[in-house]
């Protein structure tokens, strides 16, 4: 939500809206599917606590630091979308590596 509001003053912050959007979907369905082929829930892990705590300060520099330049914004957009895609990749491969694990 608070993404959301912030799109308003910063545009570019709907690229990262739309990947946020993007990559919960595809965590809830390979968790889902992961959850019903192994009976198991994945623990969190520390890449995903990185990304949370990279989105969390992203937004709250966004918030404070209220007429924060253009570069200055991309960039933290820029390394936010990084964390969140890095955080999927390693996400998806281990729910792959569960569901492949427990199909064997």
């Amino acid at each position: 939500g608070l993404m959301l509001c912030l799109v308003f003053a910063h545009p570019h912050m709907w690229l990262l809206v739309i990947l946020l959007i993007v990559r919960e979907t595809i965590m809830f369905f390979s968790g889902l599917i992961s959850f019903y082929r192994t009976g198991e829930v994945g623990a969190a892990e520390w890449h995903g606590k990185l990304a949370t705590c990279v989105i969390y300060t992203t937004m709250v520099l966004h918030i404070v630091w209220v007429y924060i330049p253009d570069g200055k914004s991309d960039i933290l957009l820029l390394l936010c979308a990084v964390v969140m895609a890095m955080s999927l990749v390693l996400y998806s491969v281990r729910n792959c590596k569960m569901i492949l694990q427990k199909a064997a």
